[in-house]
């Protein structure tokens, strides 16, 4: 889905911490290993949304003064955005199988649209309809692209060796 990263809590009603606000700029070699206060601008303020940046600025007010350990902040932050995305996975699969009636997004696509498109033909295409082709075709042929076929053209030809 294409949305930020903390949209995904409300968006699945994820029982995660949200996404904590983090000094992008403060995250340099020449700070690691140490605490630090990071300023407004480390946070890249002035680029948030209105409304986040409001919350922002109340949070910023609470902790402006609270030494700021880079190592230990990157750590949390990094293993909450782990967090966020499993659970957002794990939401996501679960409502998919609900509304696919058991198609497991997870285990039997690669893609989203092809996930789609086995939902469509398990539920929703009638037998005798249309042609309900295998997800390979019916002649199972692996297609190649136009690239790899004139690479092995050519070095079937200055090789001077039979490819199949």
């Amino acid at each position: 889905m294409p949305m930020p990263l903390a949209s995904l809590v409300p968006a699945f009603a994820l029982q995660v911490e949200d996404k904590p606000f983090f000094p992008h700029l403060s995250n340099n070699p020449k700070n690691y290993g140490k605490e630090i206060l990071p300023t407004k601008e480390d946070y890249l303020a002035n680029g948030m949304m209105p409304e986040k940046r409001v919350q922002f600025d109340k949070w910023f007010d609470q902790h402006k003064n609270e030494p700021f350990n880079l190592d230990e902040q990157l750590a949390a932050y990094c293993t909450n955005d782990v967090d966020i995305l499993m659970a957002a996975l794990v939401a996501f699969r679960k409502e998919f199988l609900e509304v696919s009636n058991g198609l497991d997004v997870l285990r039997e696509s690669m893609t989203i649209a092809s996930a789609c498109m086995k939902h469509f033909r398990m539920n929703h295409l009638k037998p005798h309809h249309v042609g309900i082709v295998p997800e390979k075709g019916y002649d199972n042929a692996d297609n190649q692209s136009l690239l790899a076929l004139r690479f092995l053209k050519w070095y079937s030809e200055k090789n001077m060796v039979n490819i199949r």
